[in-house]
């Protein structure tokens, strides 16, 4: 009887050519979970160096690249490192990580391997690795994503539209060289700018966009796939904001909105407050600014002060 060891290596070429068996055989998914706009983006990855992906609101995103980050470790060793970022701890920890976690728990066979909260290691450069990209330690980060280069490598971006332009520099000089380089940025288009935006008007990039109309559960009205948003979620969000809002486009539709989704207030009405006339004050005016965490970071800037004029 073949040991789970030779049976893997056995099924490593074809797993490298076919993520979707990988996920079947190897890891915790059922063939009645995969739909094509899942597969889409497993073989835009293996395919293509740069997949861009926009995703609305519960369309699997994160789930599919948790067992992405997986798929790469185990079937492109033993030089083969992963690292996953996104804006904030939370989100890399309990989010993405947390899938990674149960990905690898409920695994059908044996992968092996250290894995801690962030990190999941095989060998000396052989591991995957995920890490915030906050604004007071993104030089830091910077540097140590430059510092990770190796024959193959996938770089994952979740919540992409969140992380700052250093990193995406940082990433871009990761990826020169190498046998196998693949990078992923995925998230929901929260923000009407910014590198996420501009992968959408770059040919370098498969482009993917998963909107919720996309999903079987949308197409079925039926709980098909568990977790999925369906048309409960969307006449949620229409009753709740309204069809032309930022963020029904940017949760629903997956569309890059006009204005950023997480805005605490329009453009609109901005402007009106810039335009407006108002009385000169003849007493001492106090003023605070809260410049609230944008793009999924939770960093906040609050500034208070006084004008006499």
């Amino acid at each position: 009887m073949k040991s789970a060891e030779s049976m893997i290596q056995e099924l490593l070429p074809s797993w490298q050519k076919k993520p979707e068996k990988f996920f079947l055989d190897a890891l915790d998914v059922k063939q009645e979970h995969v739909w094509d706009k899942m597969t889409e983006v497993m073989e835009s990855v293996r395919d293509h160096k740069l997949t861009a992906v926009k995703a609305a609101h519960g369309v699997s995103k994160t789930y599919t690249a948790a067992r992405l980050v997986l798929w790469f470790l185990y079937c492109h060793g033993p030089k083969a490192p992963v690292i996953t970022t996104a804006p904030t701890h939370q989100q890399v920890e309990a989010v993405l990580w947390r899938e990674i976690r149960a990905a690898h728990a409920g695994a059908r066979l044996p992968l092996g391997g250290n894995l801690t909260k962030t990190k999941l290691e095989l060998a000396e450069k052989w591991f995957a690795i995920g890490f915030a990209t906050r604004p007071d330690t993104v030089t830091e980060q910077a540097t140590n994503f430059q510092g990770l280069h190796n024959d193959n490598v996938l770089i994952i971006f979740e919540e992409a539209a969140g992380i700052p332009k250093e990193i995406w520099e940082a990433a871009d000089s990761l990826m020169q060289g190498g046998s196998i380089i693949r990078f992923l940025a995925i998230g929901n288009p929260t923000s009407a700018g910014g590198n996420f935006v501009e992968c959408f008007k770059s040919s370098l990039y498969r482009q993917i966009t998963i909107s919720v109309f996309d999903t079987p559960n949308y197409k079925q009205n039926a709980n098909v796939i568990p977790g999925l948003s369906g048309r409960d979620f969307v006449e949620f969000v229409e009753q709740k904001y309204g069809k032309d809002s930022a963020y029904y486009k940017s949760r629903v539709l997956a569309q890059i909105p006009d204005e950023d989704a997480d805005a605490l207030l329009p453009h609109a009405e901005i402007e009106k407050a810039t335009n407006r006339m108002v009385q000169k004050w003849n007493y001492e005016k106090r003023f605070v600014v809260w410049d609230v965490a944008d793009g999924g970071d939770d960093a906040h800037q609050i500034y208070g002060f006084a004008n006499t004029d």
